[in-house]
């Protein structure tokens, strides 16, 4: 990286998002996730304008694909403002009907697109209550593929980015997951906070857990 001249690193940049069908997607994002610390904020103004016009247009999802994991997901923000609303869409529409196949391991006609969505993304979008409510509607659902698809490629991601200000939806989802002496609510709760002393939800959660003696941080049973 450092053998790359200062001025020509937006250049390299922005070559590669254009290029990017040539090469293997998990290799442009370390690249790029390294060339964009070499970057000026001028400079990832300029790369993500270019960001924004690939984005603009293409309902492509392998276009999509490759575009929200190779660009980094901490300037999510720097994408334009339309473009960046309809691109959050077409992932949410596609999140909102993932199914995943325990057998096959495999995601059904829709919802692979929005696997390649990371926390970090989460965090950057523009309606985290939206995502958290649609989350905890499907966790819920009937359908095993749906709930398969949720626990796996979501449902951490989701808690966490509610870490400090939990949605209302999934603060009802486990308040009465904990009344109802819902055991599989239960442990998704205690998996969540029973590692961490100092996590924001044991003061959320604090009446409820009266009833729970049994979610309680050990620290002895720390895998480490």
């Amino acid at each position: 990286m450092q053998d790359i001249p200062k001025r020509q690193r937006a250049n390299i940049a922005i070559q590669t998002i254009l290029r990017r069908n040539e090469a293997d997607i998990h290799t442009l994002g370390y690249f790029l996730k390294s060339l964009f610390t070499q970057l000026e904020r001028a400079e990832i103004s300029r790369v993500y304008k270019v960001i924004s016009d690939e984005l603009r247009t293409t309902t492509d999802h392998k276009d999509i694909r490759y575009l929200v994991h190779i660009c980094p997901a901490k300037y999510w923000d720097q994408i334009e403002e339309s473009v960046r609303i309809r691109t959050e869409s077409i992932l949410y529409e596609d999140f909102s009907n993932g199914r995943y196949d325990e057998r096959t391991e495999r995601c059904g006609k829709h919802g692979a697109l929005a696997t390649w969505i990371t926390e970090e993304h989460l965090s950057n979008f523009g309606n985290i209550q939206k995502w958290t409510r649609q989350a905890v509607e499907m966790i819920q659902s009937d359908d095993n593929e749906i709930v398969a698809y949720v626990k796996e490629f979501f449902w951490r991601k989701i808690c966490d980015i509610n870490r400090t200000n939990i949605a209302w939806s999934l603060k009802c989802y486990f308040q009465n997951g904990l009344k109802n002496n819902d055991q599989e609510i239960i442990d998704q709760l205690k998996d969540i906070i029973e590692w961490e002393e100092d996590h924001p939800w044991w003061d959320v959660f604090e009446k409820e857990l009266k009833n729970h003696p049994d979610i309680k941080y050990d620290p002895e049973k720390l895998p480490f």
